[in-house]
């Protein structure tokens, strides 16, 4: 489930939920077909930051997803392999 912005700062702010940041490495590699793979697999809720134009961090609020992902280093390997 993506969050929008004021999603995201509920969860930050009023719930004071702890959260994982991603950078993207590659922002304009990052595409539609990214962002459904995110929502079809992620188990928990997420938020994707933009700056100009491009998605540049994820904000994972699973600890799992969050290390899963900082251990492959690469965003599409991970979805490929995450179930």
């Amino acid at each position: 489930m993506r969050l929008t912005k004021y999603g995201y700062d509920a969860f930050v702010e009023e719930l004071d939920l702890e959260f994982y940041k991603f950078e993207i490495p590659n922002p304009e590699k990052f595409t539609q077909r990214t962002i459904l793979a995110l929502d079809r697999q992620l188990q928990m809720p997420y938020y994707m930051s933009r700056d100009k134009g491009l998605y540049r961090n994820l904000v994972f609020f699973g600890s799992k997803e969050a290390v899963l992902v900082n251990l492959y280093g690469n965003l599409e390997k991970f979805l490929d392999n995450y179930r």
